[in-house]
């Protein structure tokens, strides 16, 4: 359009006469301006009526890329998984220091102190793989992987039951952090599984 327009002003500007009928009047500059005017409404009604009847099938992708990106993630969830990986990393400390302490101290059986360290490592592995999946699956938006947190959940949760009952010997500062340790795979749970079924109603798998 500003091509065209251009173009029309030049061809006017050189134009120092215009036939009206049978007569020869002198082009003044307010008849060339209103011309000009008239013509670039024209050219821009024109364009906007193409553009108007242009289809445009990017909307919508863009309408239902939009819509499945959506902010579904549970923000007290990852709250959650980003405190229990801190959490765990200083109670997995701790019992390491408390099996060196249960070790020297107490009549620990080597059969016994081995098994149970051997425990509290797969319960390492175990529980980084859980906070992985329910940390990438809750920002993600995947179910698969929340179900996978999920699943994995019920291993760590035996684990830390053992370590709060089972073991050989139990320190009340081992009760105290396995308790809180369960009450945060108990709200874990219950989050896990409110967020895995929005995801599923939106169809994110």
């Amino acid at each position: 359009m500003c091509f065209l327009t251009v173009y029309c002003i030049k061809l006017i500007s050189k134009t120092e006469y215009s036939n009206i009928g049978s007569a020869q009047i002198k082009s003044y500059p307010a008849f060339k301006y209103a011309l000009v005017f008239l013509m670039r409404v024209l050219i821009g009604r024109m364009m906007s009526v193409s553009a108007h009847n242009m289809p445009f099938p990017w909307r919508s992708n863009m309408a239902a890329h939009g819509k499945q990106d959506a902010d579904l993630s549970s923000t007290p969830l990852q709250i959650l998984f980003h405190l229990n990986g801190w959490y765990f990393a200083a109670f997995f400390i701790a019992e390491i220091l408390m099996f060196i302490y249960k070790g020297v101290i107490l009549p620990y059986p080597q059969s016994n102190l081995i098994l149970d360290v051997v425990l509290l490592l797969l319960f390492l592995g175990l529980e980084t793989l859980r906070l992985f999946y329910g940390w990438k699956g809750n920002l993600c938006q995947r179910s698969l992987a929340l179900c996978v947190s999920v699943g994995v959940l019920v291993p760590c949760a035996v684990l830390s039951v053992y370590f709060l009952l089972l073991q050989t010997f139990v320190l009340r500062l081992e009760f105290v952090l396995n308790a809180v340790l369960l009450c945060f795979y108990s709200f874990e749970l219950v989050l896990g599984m409110m967020t895995i079924s929005i995801f599923s109603r939106a169809n994110i798998y």
